[in-house]
C-alpha cells in the first residue's frame, strides 16, 4: 500500500528519481512492479480471509460495505 501511494504521489516534482518514473514507452521500473505486487498480495490474502466450512463470514460481508461505504463517500 505505501508502494502505490509513493509511486502515485510524489508530487510536483520535475525530476522524479528514476526508480519511481514511468518509462515513457518501452521499458521497466521498479515503479512499475507495486501494482502487480499488489494484486498478488490481494490474491493471496483472500483464501486467508474465508474458511473452507463458512465460505461467508457476516464479517466479511459488513467490511466488504464498510469499504464500499468509504470508498463511495470519498469520490
Amino acid at each position: 500500500m505505501m508502494g502505490m501511494i509513493v509511486v502515485n504521489n510524489i508530487g510536483p516534482v520535475d525530476n522524479p528519481p528514476w526508480f519511481l518514473s514511468h518509462p515513457a514507452w518501452d521499458g521497466f521500473t521498479p515503479a512499475d512492479l507495486v501494482f502487480p505486487a499488489f494484486l498478488f498480495i490481494m490474491g493471496m490474502a483472500v483464501p486467508l480471509a474465508v474458511s473452507p466450512s463458512r465460505p461467508v463470514r457476516s464479517k466479511n460481508l459488513i467490511r466488504i460495505v464498510a469499504l464500499f461505504g468509504t470508498g463511495f463517500l470519498l469520490n
